[in-house]
């Protein structure tokens, strides 16, 4: 099963996410031997349109509860995610990373 997550520092955190996914998809969570927690957002039968709009809403939670990055592991590769720097384009579309195509 093809999936999206992220990593999140606290269940609280966690649950913040998921809240805002909740637009667009459904997310589950899993508390980490690490403390941590991951939010899984599965792609399998999801809309073409679940991907960006989960990364749009992994970034405004990043600015929501004062994160600086999160880990983003996607096709079995793992990105940072980091917060917005308030020159973000106004666009709803990816950027795409260094070296990865969006």
């Amino acid at each position: 099963m093809a999936t999206l997550t992220f990593t999140s520092p606290t269940a609280a955190a966690a649950f913040v996410l998921v809240d805002l996914l909740a637009e667009h998809c459904h997310a589950d969570t899993t508390r980490r031997l690490d403390g941590s927690w991951e939010v899984q957002v599965a792609l399998d039968n999801a809309r073409r349109s679940t991907v960006p709009a989960s990364l749009a809403a992994a970034a405004e939670w990043l600015d929501l509860c004062g994160l600086s990055q999160t880990s983003v592991t996607l096709d079995g590769d793992t990105y940072l995610l980091p917060a917005s720097t308030g020159t973000a384009p106004a666009s709803n579309e990816p950027v795409p990373s260094e070296g990865h195509a969006a």
